[in-house]
């Protein structure tokens, strides 16, 4: 059972990445891959070829994506949808996400903290 990896989208604040990797938590985002303006097929595509679950407030767009690739039989590493969110709690529930979930678990799954 390995610890899930996650990527963040670009419209999650930078400091969640920080405060995660301090924590020695396996984490990278949009803006450290160079990926900023890529549309969200592309980052999603980014982080099954990663093997990381993405991390995203893009809820509409990324249901829709999430459906298409169940149609299509394609697998992904998991979606996380959240709101706008202090900092501090985004980050306490991804942990707790990271630690209570196997990668088989949120493989193919979509997920709202």
């Amino acid at each position: 059972m390995g610890q899930v990896k996650l990527y963040l989208d670009e419209d999650i604040p930078i400091g969640i990445e920080l405060a995660l990797k301090s924590r020695g938590y396996d984490v990278v985002s949009t803006r450290k891959m160079h990926n900023l303006g890529a549309t969200d097929n592309k980052q999603l595509e980014f982080a099954v070829s990663e093997g990381g679950c993405i991390v995203t407030r893009n809820a509409k767009d990324f249901i829709l994506l999430a459906k298409v690739y169940w149609k299509q039989q394609r697998s992904h590493h998991g979606i996380i949808l959240t709101r706008k969110v202090d900092v501090s709690v985004l980050v306490h529930a991804l942990a707790v996400f990271i630690h209570s979930k196997a990668l088989e678990e949120v493989n193919n799954q979509t997920w709202w903290i």
